[in-house]
């Protein structure tokens, strides 16, 4: 059964247009957690703003003068949810303590 949720996408202002003739594409696997399309969501009942997060994203971690953040509606069947306390987030953890303890 497909969730939907909706999220947001902070990406360089030259991206964004591609994004906007072309849709997503799905990253490499070099990236971060894999290949995907990365978004930040927003969960009220633990303080997670995802139009906030994607914000920081673009202008602190990234130092991007021009940028756009998406908000979309994802429905999937295939989407990782790391910013509430649920299974996803958990895995998620373990995931990546197993990757800093092999690097």
């Amino acid at each position: 059964m497909s969730s939907c949720v909706l999220g947001y996408h902070g990406t360089s202002e030259k991206c964004a247009i591609k994004i906007e003739k072309e849709g997503y594409i799905e990253s490499s696997t070099d990236r971060w957690l894999g290949s995907g399309i990365y978004f930040f969501g927003s969960n009220d009942s633990i303080d997670v703003d995802g139009k906030r997060d994607a914000k920081w994203w673009v202008t602190k971690k990234k130092k991007l003068k021009y940028w756009v953040i998406f908000e979309a509606e994802i429905t999937s069947d295939n989407v990782l949810n790391i910013a509430s306390e649920s299974v996803d987030k958990k895995l998620y953890y373990q995931w990546y303590s197993t990757l800093l303890q092999k690097h």
